[in-house]
């Protein structure tokens, strides 16, 4: 349902609205809706198997590429906060690498084992 109402309001945004500023706050908020609140369809578990990024990534990106080639934001722009905050895209991307890594190992079903345990709660597995 989420996810229809998002892609809905992105091409609604993308086609219909003529103000730049109210494409990229259409566009915006449309994304955290979907990345929050949206269901996770069968192609994202795939993508989530072979490591590759899911919607965090993917419709944030696509939305700003639909943005440049529908000149509502300028291409400069984007290379610009791109060059600007590498440090810190740099950061998330480390996080990310780290989470997934961990994720991977079973680090955090062990840490939600322990705390289980710890509390002195039913635990299965």
């Amino acid at each position: 349902m989420f996810n229809a109402v998002a892609l809905a309001s992105i091409f609604a945004a993308l086609f219909v609205v003529d103000d730049s500023f109210a494409k990229v706050a259409i566009i915006a908020v449309a994304n955290i809706v979907f990345i929050v609140l949206g269901e996770r369809p069968r192609i994202e578990e795939n993508w989530d198997d072979k490591a590759l990024p899911g919607r965090e990534a993917v419709g944030p990106t696509l939305s700003v590429a639909a943005l440049v080639a529908t000149s509502a934001m300028p291409s400069s722009i984007v290379a610009t906060a791109i060059v600007d905050k590498m440090p810190i895209l740099a950061l998330i991307l480390a996080f990310a690498v780290v989470s997934n890594g961990l994720s991977r190992c079973g680090f955090f079903q062990f840490a939600a084992y322990k705390a289980v345990e710890k509390c002195g709660g039913t635990r299965t597995g």
